[in-house]
């Protein structure tokens, strides 16, 4: 595996990772259609470590870009359409519809396709 795609693995956690945070921060916040619970979930720390782990993703998706095209990449960091959702199925014990794991081979042979010919 070459440097550029490394880093686009490592990018793909940090993204999903922030994900989990973000959605375990709005499943225990009140609604963000008031300002002062905006502010309140700015200093939330599950909040600010998924803008880390997104910051953090953004900054090595941007050093995997000098290391492989865009057009390579792009459709590895897609993966995380399945990544996300398995994890939330698996850490956060959510339960999968029929429809959902239909999605997810759909989305896994697609990905596979795309990825494999490039």
């Amino acid at each position: 595996m070459s440097l550029g795609y490394a880093l686009a693995a490592a990018t793909m956690m940090c993204l999903a990772s922030g994900n989990l945070w973000f959605d375990a921060v709005a499943k225990r916040h009140a609604s963000l259609f008031r300002l002062e619970n905006i502010v309140r979930l700015a200093w939330q720390p599950m909040f600010l470590l998924g803008l880390g782990a997104y910051g953090l993703g953004t900054i090595l998706w941007v050093a995997a870009l000098q290391h492989e095209p865009l057009a390579y990449l792009y459709p590895f960091l897609a993966s995380q359409y399945v990544l996300v959702p398995l994890l939330s199925l698996l850490l956060r014990r959510e339960r999968p519809s029929p429809r959902l794991l239909v999605g997810f081979i759909i989305l896994c042979a697609g990905l596979g396709f795309i990825i494999v010919s490039s």
